[in-house]
C-alpha cells in the first residue's frame, strides 16, 4: 500500500530584523534568503522547501513591518501577507526576546483575523541571560492571543529548531508534494546570483545605503576558458547613492564584487568573473 504524502505553507511573519531569515535558513538547511544585521533586507517574499522523506514543508519569508514604512508599503505588504496567511497551514510570528513592541502590536493586528493557527517564536534566546524572565513574558503572550505554541528558540545556535520543525511536520496535511525533492527554492538561478551581490553591498555599505539598492542579472555565459561570466546591474535611486556603491577610485563596489564573486564560487563550483555596473533608477 502506498504512504500518504504530507505537504504544507508555513508563512513567517514578523516586524524587522528579528531574524526571520535566519529562521527560515536553519528550517530549510540552506541560505536561501539574505541574513543582514540591518533591517528592511528581505524585499520579497523568499520561499524555501524543507524535504523529509513523505513530508515537504513550504516556508514563506515575508518582508518586515514597520512603523517607519510609508503608509502605501505598508498597506501593500499588510495585505500581500494576509493573502499569504489565509492560504497557508500555518503562521510563524517571529518575536525578539522579551520585548513586546508597537511594531509586534502592529504584526500581530495584521495576522490575527486569520483562521490559520499562529505559533509565537521568541527568537534570540541565546542572548536572554536570565531565563526566568521568559516565563512571565510567555504568560503575557497567552493573554495577548490564543497561540497554538510558544516556543523560546535561538535561529542562530539553532536551540529548538529541531522542536520547532516536529511541530510544524504534526500540522502538516495529507497532501501530494507541489516541488520535486531536489528543489530548495522556487526561485531561478539568476535570483539567487542578484540576492548574493545585494547581500554583500548592504552588509559592507551599512548605512551609507538606502536599503531601495536592486541588482539585475543581464546575462550569464561561460567564456572559451569555461570561466562563468555574469555581468549585473546595481540600481540605486540617486547619484549620490550611485557615488557611495562606487566609492572613492571605485574602491567600494571592488570590494562588495570580490566578496560577491567568491561566494558564487563557492556556490556555483565555477570560476566566476563578474562584472558590475551601477545605474539610477530612472522611473
Amino acid at each position: 500500500m502506498k504512504q500518504a504524502n504530507y505537504c504544507g505553507t508555513i508563512i513567517i511573519v514578523g516586524k524587522p530584523n528579528v531574524g526571520k531569515s535566519t529562521i527560515i535558513n536553519k528550517l530549510v538547511k540552506n541560505k536561501i534568503s539574505i541574513v543582514s544585521k540591518r533591517p528592511h533586507t528581505t524585499q520579497n517574499n523568499i520561499i524555501g522547501i524543507h524535504h523529509d522523506g513523505l513530508y515537504q514543508s513550504i516556508y514563506i519569508d515575508t518582508p518586515g513591518i514597520s512603523y517607519k514604512h510609508t503608509d502605501f508599503v505598508n498597506k501593500k505588504t499588510r495585505s500581500c501577507i494576509n493573502k499569504l496567511c489565509n492560504n497557508s497551514e500555518l503562521i510563524l510570528l517571529i518575536l525578539e526576546k522579551t520585548n513586546w513592541t508597537l511594531e509586534d502590536e502592529l504584526v500581530l493586528n495584521t495576522i490575527k483575523h486569520n483562521t490559520t493557527p499562529i505559533i509565537a517564536i521568541i527568537n534570540k534566546n541565546d542572548k536572554i541571560l536570565n531565563k526566568i524572565i521568559l516565563l512571565p513574558y510567555m504568560d503575557y503572550l497567552r493573554k495577548k492571543y490564543l497561540f497554538k505554541h510558544i516556543l523560546p528558540i535561538s535561529a542562530k545556535t539553532g536551540e529548538n529548531i529541531d522542536v520547532l520543525y516536529k511541530i510544524v511536520k504534526n500540522i502538516l496535511p495529507m497532501s501530494k508534494h507541489q516541488f520535486s525533492s531536489s528543489q530548495i527554492t522556487n526561485y531561478s538561478l539568476n535570483f539567487k546570483i542578484e540576492e548574493t551581490i545585494r547581500e554583500k553591498f548592504i552588509f559592507y555599505l551599512g548605512n551609507e545605503l538606502s536599503y531601495s539598492i536592486k541588482t539585475k542579472v543581464e546575462n550569464i555565459y561561460f567564456n572559451t576558458k569555461n570561466i562563468c561570466v555574469i555581468r549585473a546591474i546595481i540600481i540605486v535611486k540617486n547619484n549620490q547613492h550611485k557615488k557611495i556603491v562606487i566609492g572613492n577610485k571605485g574602491k567600494k563596489i571592488k570590494l562588495c564584487g570580490t566578496i560577491a564573486r567568491k561566494t558564487l564560487e563557492k556556490y556555483l563550483k565555477k570560476s566566476v568573473h563578474l562584472i558590475l555596473f551601477v545605474a539610477k533608477n530612472d522611473k
